[in-house]
C-alpha cells in the first residue's frame, strides 16, 4: 500500500498548474447510476489496460484515461458562467439532463486558473470559455474522499476528515 502524507493547499495548487499547460478536458464519466460522482479527464490520453464496457460514455473514455484526472466523489459541486448556474451535483444526471449537458460544455476547454481554498480544500477551476467548476468539500466523520486529483505520479485526496493527503500513484491500471 502506498505511503500517504498530509500536505497543504500549496502542494495541490502546484500540481493543478499542470492543467494550464496541457490539453484541455477531453472526456467525462457521469450519468445514471453514478449519482453526483464525476470523472474529468485532462491532458494526454493514456491507454487503459482493460477498456470500459459502458456504451454510454465516449469511445475515448472507454479506451483511454487522462494523463490528469479529477474524480468528484463525495462533495457538492457546481458549474456556472458569469450569468447563470448551469448544473450542479444535485442536477438530474439522466441522459440529456442538465448535469450531462453542463459537463459536455467543459469538453475541449483548457483550465485557465485553478484555486485551492485552505483550510477547507474547496477547489475552483476556471475554464477558457468562461465557465467555472466549483467544488465544495464536506467535513464529516466518514473516511471517504471529497475529490481526488490524479497526476502521472501522485494522487491528491481531499478527505472527509478535513485533510489533504498525497500518495504515490500506482501506475498499473
Amino acid at each position: 500500500m502506498p505511503t500517504t502524507s498530509k500536505v497543504n493547499a500549496d502542494k495541490l495548487q502546484e500540481a493543478l498548474l499542470s492543467l494550464k499547460d496541457g490539453a484541455g478536458c477531453w472526456a467525462f464519466i457521469a450519468g445514471s447510476g453514478t449519482g453526483s460522482m464525476v470523472t474529468l479527464d485532462f491532458g494526454g490520453k493514456v491507454a487503459r489496460l482493460r477498456p470500459l464496457k459502458n456504451r454510454h460514455v465516449s469511445e475515448d473514455a472507454r479506451n483511454y484515461k487522462g494523463e490528469y484526472c479529477l474524480f468528484l466523489q463525495h462533495c457538492a459541486w457546481r458549474i456556472e458562467s458569469a450569468d447563470e448556474v448551469i448544473c450542479s451535483s444535485s442536477s438530474s444526471n439522466h441522459h440529456g439532463g442538465p448535469m450531462l449537458r453542463g459537463l459536455q460544455r467543459l469538453i475541449g476547454q483548457r483550465v485557465s486558473e485553478a484555486t485551492v481554498h485552505a483550510p477547507s480544500f474547496d477547489l475552483v477551476l476556471q475554464f477558457g470559455n468562461g465557465l467555472r467548476l466549483s467544488i465544495f468539500c464536506v467535513v464529516g466523520i466518514d473516511d471517504w474522499d471529497n475529490y481526488t486529483f490524479h497526476t502521472g505520479s501522485h494522487i491528491y485526496a481531499s478527505t472527509y476528515n478535513g485533510h489533504l493527503e498525497e500518495s504515490l500513484r500506482d501506475t498499473v491500471s
